[in-house]
């Protein structure tokens, strides 16, 4: 009887979770079909490809475009029949899917993020994504938000601890969405709705036993100077969450630890684990307020990478230029392999060997003396010394 019982139990809580993952955000669709001028899908800088019928767009044009411009594609986009040779779009896809700098090498010797809990903080998520649907402990909405999952949180969750295209591969998150702002009457509610959602995490995390800890939050997301004032909220947010020992990696990282960092750009053609792949995507003049001479900036991969999309828990999607979004949980995903190795490594501690065992940018000069590239593989011989 007492098996009876035990399996009854086993069979409500299978059919709970079943349920409570068909509550989860149903995939986005952009709703596009065939596209007749290539102009029509240029916005923001670049060209949106993503779920596209371009099969009427001459090869040639498209072939322009995609070598002289930025753009983004996904699994639905459709081509003509002979741009993919063309473009040598098999070996782009490839290269894409690799975290880059020699990651790989990591997980063959077990460096994984396994045994590692950690935080995401981002947009409606594509839960069941084939990605990470296995890695993600808990995911909630911190505030009604309406509609399909977001392009967002998906591919960068999937940078983070995707199976096949992510750093930590192993480890398992806590994943809390909100809506950021996109306007500016949104912006006061956003800042809000983050520091509800880093509380949410501090919450959670002091349930943890000691051996469950969440060791990093990620949140690809920042705020101007002019809204440090309204964002106040978030800065308070972050403390609480220092003081639990977790590390929180945002885009105004300098702002809250004192560390500073930047994106680099790679040719999609290019190969990731090569460190002479990769350029600066830097302007001085606009960052010169942030970056001062002596300042120490470690670098990490930011362009081409091939990412779970919210359009299927089968898709993909693309930026051939990325942006800070990209590198947050780049640096998360590392911080999470050091974590696997020593357990009690500080932010401090991390950041002071990532930069110390950093890359030389290649054809450095005055201006980038003080950046050095990351070297995941470095960082965790260091740590192993110890």
């Amino acid at each position: 009887m007492k098996k009876y019982y035990i399996f009854i139990s086993i069979i409500i809580l299978l059919i709970i979770s079943a349920c409570s993952r068909n509550n989860y955000p149903e995939p986005l669709d952009y709703e596009r079909g065939k596209l007749n001028n290539i102009e029509d899908a240029y916005k923001n800088a670049y060209y949106d490809f993503r779920s596209y019928d371009l099969t009427d767009i001459e090869t040639d044009d498209l072939l322009d475009t995609f070598l002289n411009n930025n753009y983004v594609i996904d699994t639905k986009t459709k081509y003509p029949s002979d741009f993919s040779e063309a473009f040598k779009l098999p070996s782009v896809i490839e290269n894409g899917k690799n975290p880059g700098l020699n990651i790989r090498d990591l997980h063959e010797k077990g460096i994984t993020g396994n045994g590692v809990n950690v935080a995401i903080i981002d947009s409606k998520l594509l839960v069941n994504h084939k990605e990470f649907s296995d890695n993600i402990i808990q995911y909630e909405e911190i505030s009604e938000i309406d509609g399909q999952a977001q392009y967002h949180g998906t591919p960068i969750t999937s940078i983070f601890i995707g199976k096949n295209v992510g750093i930590a591969p192993e480890a398992k998150a806590y994943y809390v969405a909100y809506e950021a702002g996109r306007t500016e009457d949104d912006f006061e509610r956003s800042w809000k709705d983050l520091a509800r959602a880093i509380k949410q995490v501090v919450t959670i995390n002091k349930e943890l036993p000691e051996d469950e800890k969440i060791k990093v939050l990620s949140i690809s997301s920042g705020w101007g100077k002019r809204d440090d004032e309204r964002a106040a909220l978030v800065y308070e947010a972050i403390d609480m969450a220092k003081e639990e020992g977790i590390f929180v990696v945002s885009a105004r990282l300098y702002d809250t630890h004192g560390f500073f960092y930047y994106g680099l750009k790679r040719d999609e053609m290019h190969d990731p684990d090569d460190s002479t792949s990769y350029q600066l995507d830097f302007n001085p003049e606009a960052y010169q307020g942030m970056y001062q001479d002596d300042t120490k900036v470690l670098l990490a991969p930011m362009d081409a990478r091939w990412l779970a999309s919210a359009i299927g828990v089968q898709d993909y999607t693309m930026w051939r230029r990325g942006a800070w979004s990209i590198v947050v949980p780049y640096i998360s995903g590392i911080y999470t392999l050091a974590c696997q190795v020593k357990p009690d490594i500080t932010p401090d501690e991390f950041w002071q060997i990532a930069y110390n065992t950093g890359i030389d940018l290649a054809n450095s000069d005055d201006t980038t003396e003080n950046m050095n590239i990351i070297n995941p593989v470095q960082i965790i011989k260091e740590l192993e010394k110890k």
